[in-house]
């Protein structure tokens, strides 16, 4: 008997050989790809879930990396192909850059840190940290180009870093707020520089912070830099949680325990922040015991952040 031909399928095989020929240098998963910006080579690593159907949609999900970090080991150490694959995310790993700085006559290589406003007394001098790069138009550049050569690429665009990465992901709250749909910053602050500065918009934003941390207090101070851990950098963390409340004109709080039936040390609180305005949310998860840990294995710790940070995404 004869059959029709499977045009579904062809038209995916298709698109898989466009994918392949034209715009493989730009999403090639798991590589590290350049990216040039400003006359400067930038990296970044990117997974696309599987695709099943030519007509696929996907949101994109930025992830930025702690200070002195770098997307090699941060996607070796945490899988994001599995992650993209998951939950249905374009995952974007992107790169910051060395932060050099001249002391005392010595040019000094500091580690890789983003340009997120914040001021640090280093060695005795005040400096704002890479001050010279302006990785926020970075970021947004290199998501314009994804957006625009991965035609499964919807108008969705995520954004979430840890430590530094958190940092960075509050100012990208603060620059881009009517651009950008949510936010989650895990163990980072608003930066000091940032505290008068007015976002266009209401956002929905994702604070979490482990009660001991002491990398980067809830008081706002760090020891990342020189071991010592009265830099204050930051907004502490409940003036963080005012600013975006007083942005977003927060009116009710929904306060909501989780038990965690895996590990005793660590405990979860809900702290949800909606306004009568408009539709947008602040949440803080005050992970109680916690200390300055991406905490992703729930077998160990009760919880896997990036689940959380997925269902507020997408509620």
């Amino acid at each position: 008997m004869n059959r029709c031909p499977d045009f579904r399928n062809a038209k995916i095989l298709l698109f898989s050989l466009f994918l392949l020929v034209f715009i493989s240098p730009i999403y090639s998963q798991g590589y590290v790809r350049n990216f040039f910006h400003n006359d400067t080579r930038r990296e970044y690593i990117i997974h696309v879930p599987k695709i099943t159907n030519a007509d696929s949609s996907f949101p994109v999900f930025f992830f930025l990396h702690g200070l002195g970090d770098n997307i090699r080991h941060l996607d070796t150490t945490l899988n994001f192909q599995s992650m993209a694959d998951k939950y249905k995310w374009i995952i974007v790993l992107p790169q910051a850059l060395d932060y050099e700085e001249e002391i005392l006559g010595k040019r000094i290589i500091l580690g890789t840190m983003w340009n997120a406003g914040m001021k640090a007394s280093c060695f005795g001098f005040q400096r704002e940290l890479n001050r010279d790069v302006d990785d926020v138009d970075f970021l947004m550049s290199l998501y314009e180009t994804i957006h625009t050569y991965i035609p499964y690429a919807n108008d969705s665009l995520f954004f979430a870093g840890f430590s530094m990465g958190g940092f960075m992901t509050h100012r990208m709250a603060v620059e881009y707020s009517d651009k950008i749909t949510a936010f989650a910053s895990i163990s980072g602050l608003l930066s000091t520089t940032l505290k008068n500065k007015k976002p266009a918009s209401a956002v929905n934003f994702l604070q979490i912070h482990g009660t001991k941390d002491e990398i980067v207090s809830p008081k706002g101070k760090t020891s990342m830099l020189t071991g010592r851990q009265n830099i204050k950098i930051a907004l502490s963390l409940n003036k963080t949680m005012s600013f975006w409340k007083q942005n977003n004109s927060s009116d009710e709080l929904t306060i909501d325990s989780l038990q965690n039936r895996i590990n005793d040390s660590l405990s979860f609180v809900r702290h949800i922040y909606s306004s009568k305005k408009n539709n947008k949310k602040i949440e803080y998860l005050e992970v109680i015991g916690g200390n300055h840990t991406l905490y992703t294995d729930v077998d160990s710790f009760g919880i896997n952040y990036f689940d959380f940070i997925y269902d507020f995404f997408v509620h």
